[in-house]
């Protein structure tokens, strides 16, 4: 196999392999914390990877234990729009339950140098707040007690919905 055959198959078996890893990692962890499972996914704008959107869990009432409400696992998606979850460290799992999905997707934009120094730096969402309020987002996904692997997060901004 060729140096460049062996880059894309391992490029390709990357998510699988760190999702098998965190369920490894998550069977033998006894930290006192709730139990919680290996979420990964996929985030799309346009057809495009979202590379640098922020995924985040809200908990559904009364679909999680109580003291899973005040969390909010949360993932940034790679260049390739592919995250892990994670609760209280890095890609550390989600407890089970339903929750509700916002994604933000963050570009800084410069003002310019005659502009309020305090403003000289904005952050817009580039999909137009369309999934960033937990009680207007479509989309909630459900945690088992076993690792998920959601299907894509197929999204458009604001405008072009």
């Amino acid at each position: 196999m060729s140096t460049s055959g062996l880059a894309r198959l391992t490029g390709s078996l990357a998510p699988t392999i760190a999702l098998s890893a965190g369920v490894i990692l998550l069977i033998g962890c006894g930290d006192g914390r709730l139990p919680r499972s290996p979420v990964g996914g996929s985030v799309k704008v346009d057809g495009k990877p979202a590379g640098g959107a922020i995924v985040v869990l809200h908990p559904v009432a009364g679909s999680v234990a109580p003291e899973a409400e005040k969390i909010r696992p949360t993932g940034t998606c790679d260049r390739n729009g592919r995250f892990v979850l994670g609760t209280w460290e890095l890609a550390d799992g989600v407890p089970a339950g339903r929750w509700k999905v916002t994604v933000q997707w963050f570009t800084m934009a410069n003002a310019s140098e005659e502009a309020d120094p305090e403003a000289a730096h904005t952050e817009t969402d580039r999909l137009g707040g369309a999934y960033g309020d937990p009680e207007a987002s479509p989309l909630v996904i459900e945690v088992a007690d076993s690792a998920v692997e959601l299907p894509p997060f197929e999204l458009r901004p604001a405008t072009s919905r």
